[in-house]
């Protein structure tokens, strides 16, 4: 025998038969967590009795670190043995044999539901493998791995950091990519020696627990070019010699590897250099490099030897000669084709310097207007030669406004015209096509909005190409809101209470309208998009449109049909008099007759259209935004035909959900229907109607071959379109007529297409 105690009853139990027992059962649901809150997830647990040194089995926690309820007996007795459990302890397994036990045992005095904690208290291990210490490099990035390791928990963060900060908690950290096998990239390390500095937690004690750390000192950057110093010549710049050689003198900053001049390699003696360079014809720029430890290289060219004894020709290469120029300012640039003395290339009254024969100066403060830029040069034996050109300077930018649309504009239109003015005319405006020139101060531009924030940058240049801008802010919203409704099945609410509520959700802001019986109903949405309305039913089919619109008009509708249930049952079968009893037969003699109207599809569908509420009118451009329309509207422009038990059936709809939104279609002029014996067809308005839905299978056949005969390649679809008949029953002939050999199939992309065989159609008389 099994009993449940009370903690009353264990003391006073007992067993009298050998074959009875008594046992006391707690249900046992706990929580597993670390001691920083943190869930143990899909992690192995038992349950371990230290009263009779028993494991009571293991289970393994979801996601939320909840573990599966379990019975455990706490108290057993029979009358041989008994036993009693007033604690158990979960261990968690942390592989190796080993197990961790949590912080408090579970007592069980009662049914137990508590979260249960366990704490990690073991350092991770953490390895920085590259770089290693005293490492040197002479660029600002440096990729850093490790790995890192705990038992128990698992790594969970890796954190690195440059902060020389001697406390590790006040340190600036960066979290790095990867656990067990992690690695970071430190970017535009400065110049000099740098520590860096890892640590690991573990899941257990992440964010803020105790960690494990690693340090690599030594990491070296040197970025700094070897400087390389000439004490002879003396001068530096350009030199004029009628001798074949020229002596070169000096010394490097820092020990180095190698030390060309003029391309050939020369030895030192510690840091100070001495060669003798043979010149050529013309000019030679003295070249000097060298390159340190780790890969600087250092460059001194400053030094030119010439023999040029010509008249000097001066090339002015910047501004183009007849520039129209936008600024007050323009750099001359040019060049001279032989050397000249010092200061002696004047722009415009100005000495400047040559440089490697060419020469720039920024003039500034120009006149707006047209004006002339004058190079002179004399060469070292005092040749004189001149150069010019003229340009203009414009430097004024058009002025751009946006008189519509105002900043901020919220629309559900793509398409929108932006107009605006310029302060001069001949500028060319554009957004972001072509620019078109404005002839006078009035302008006009198309533009197609994108879904969302569109920041508008309207643009206009001049012919000197000064730019003026304007800009707005323009928000496209063209998606309906989302519409969820709660509480429903198949689109519908049963129930045997007066006042039902319509509740659900949807976008922030939007506004929800609920239509019955004709009477719209505005109701209340919360900051969240979530709305409630109850409604007193009073009908035994009620049928309610749920309307959610968002600021700019947008919308989507649902449909909600109530049925209220009749919950009274009689007392008594009463006993019926003679008049009773006739009344009762016509009536079962009527209900006869409506249930045979009914068992036909074309009276079914009539009679529930009696049935149904009205409804409230709809914009006709509004009818297609309730998605079971659409998709019904969409069924029978693709499948015209298709008769009212076919559609029921595709949706999975019940008779009234699937009445209500036929007629709606009907009345709105998306479809018209037809009877066709004891069935009623339904046809986009936009479709042919065939004129006889009795044809004969070799007449329907007839017309197929027909119709593939004169188009040959034809679709099933076209073959729908032009016949008027479902796209059951062509694709039923079409298979017959093709098993039959008069038709062949083919694809042509996408689609299936038929043409004829060369077997002749004899159609049986």
């Amino acid at each position: 025998m099994e009993v449940f105690r009370t903690f009353h009853q264990q003391a006073d139990a007992s067993v009298s038969y050998a074959i009875s027992s008594i046992s006391s059962i707690k249900s046992v649901e706990i929580t597993c967590r670390w001691l920083n809150e943190m869930p143990l997830v899909n992690r192995i647990l038992a349950y371990y009795s230290p009263d009779d040194d028993v494991y009571l089995g293991a289970f393994v926690t979801d996601d939320v670190g909840h573990a599966p309820k379990d019975l455990i007996t706490d108290w057993y007795m029979t009358t041989s043995k008994s036993y009693t459990r007033s604690i158990i302890k979960p261990l968690l397994n942390i592989g190796g044999g080993k197990s961790l036990n949590s912080t408090e045992p579970i007592q069980l005095d009662q049914d137990v539901n508590k979260v249960v904690y366990f704490g990690d208290f073991e350092v991770p291990q953490v390895t920085i493998t590259i770089p290693t210490a005293d490492h040197i490099q002479n660029t600002t990035d440096l990729d850093v791995t490790g790995t890192a390791s705990d038992v128990i928990s698992g790594v969970v963060l890796v954190q690195f950091s440059l902060d020389p900060n001697p406390d590790w908690s006040l340190k600036s950290w960066t979290g790095a990519t990867g656990t067990d096998d992690w690695t970071f990239t430190l970017t535009d390390l400065p110049e000099g020696v740098h520590t860096i500095y890892v640590r690991a937690f573990d899941y257990a004690n992440s964010p803020d627990g105790i960690h494990g750390n690693a340090t690599v000192g030594g990491i070296t950057v040197d970025m700094t070019d070897p400087v390389i110093n000439v004490s002879y010549p003396t001068e530096t710049g350009v030199e004029v010699t009628n001798l074949p050689t020229v002596l070169i003198e000096g010394n490097v900053s820092e020990e180095i590897d190698e030390l060309s001049v003029m391309g050939e390699l020369i030895p030192l003696t510690g840091t100070s250099f001495s060669h003798t360079v043979i010149l050529v014809a013309g000019e030679n720029i003295i070249v000097i490099t060298t390159t340190d430890m780790v890969g600087n290289v250092g460059t001194w060219s400053e030094h030119v030897v010439i023999y040029d004894p010509v008249l000097p020709v001066i090339t002015i290469t910047a501004p183009a000669s007849g520039a129209l120029l936008n600024t007050t300012s323009v750099i001359v640039q040019g060049f001279v084709d032989e050397a000249v003395r010092d200061d002696q290339v004047v722009i415009n009254g100005i000495a400047v310097t040559l440089s490697d024969g060419t020469f720039e100066h920024l003039l500034i403060d120009l006149d707006e207007g047209p004006l002339t830029i004058g190079v002179s040069a004399i060469d070292l034996a005092g040749n004189l030669a001149n150069a010019a050109i003229d340009i203009s300077v414009d430097s004024i930018s058009p002025v751009l406004e946006i008189t519509y649309p105002t900043n901020g504009l919220l629309t559900r239109e793509a398409a929108v015209e932006i107009l605006g003015t310029i302060s001069e005319a001949g500028a060319a405006i554009s957004i972001s096509g072509p620019p078109y020139t404005v002839e006078g101060t009035e302008w006009s531009l198309s533009y197609i909005l994108v879904e969302g924030v569109n920041t508008i940058v309207v643009v206009a240049r001049d012919a000197a190409n000064n730019m003026g801008s304007a800009s707005i802010v323009v928000t496209l919203d063209t998606i309906a809101p989302f519409l969820e409704l709660a509480g429903l099945d198949k689109g519908t609410i049963t129930t045997g209470e007066d006042v039902v509520a319509v509740y659900g959700s949807t976008e922030p802001g939007a506004s929800v309208v609920m239509v019955v019986s004709g009477t719209e109903i505005t109701a209340s949405v919360n900051p969240d998009g979530s709305f409630i309305h109850t409604f007193t039913i009073t009908e035994l089919e009620t049928l309610i449109t749920v309307r959610a619109e968002d600021l700019v008009g947008n919308g989507v509708s649902e449909d909600v049909l109530i049925y209220r249930k009749q919950t009274e049952v009689p007392d008594k079968v009463p006993v019926l008099t003679p008049e009773q009893a006739t009344w009762v037969a016509a009536v079962t003699t009527s209900a006869l007759i409506v249930g045979v109207l009914v068992s036909l599809e074309f009276t079914r569908y009539a009679l529930l259209l009696l049935f149904i509420p009205l409804y409230a009118r709809l914009k006709k451009d509004a009818v297609l935004d309730n998605k079971t329309r659409l998709a019904l509207h969409g069924l029978i422009v693709e499948n015209p035909g298709m008769h009212y038990n076919e559609i029921i059936r595709e949706f999975n709809l019940t008779n009234g959900v699937a009445a209500y939104h036929l007629d709606v279609l009907e009345r709105e002029g998306f479809l018209r229907s037809v009877r066709d014996g004891t069935l009623r067809r339904f046809y986009s308005t936009t479709s042919k109607v065939p004129q006889d839905h009795k044809l004969t299978p070799d007449q329907v056949r007839e017309r197929i071959l027909l119709l593939v005969t004169d188009s040959p390649g034809i679709s099933q679809k076209a073959i729908v379109d032009e016949l008027g008949i479902g796209r059951t029953l062509v694709g039923y002939h079409l298979k017959t007529l093709i098993d039959d050999g008069y038709l062949k199939a083919s694809k042509q992309g996408r689609f299936t297409v038929y043409s004829r065989t060369n077997k002749r159609w004899f159609q049986a008389t």
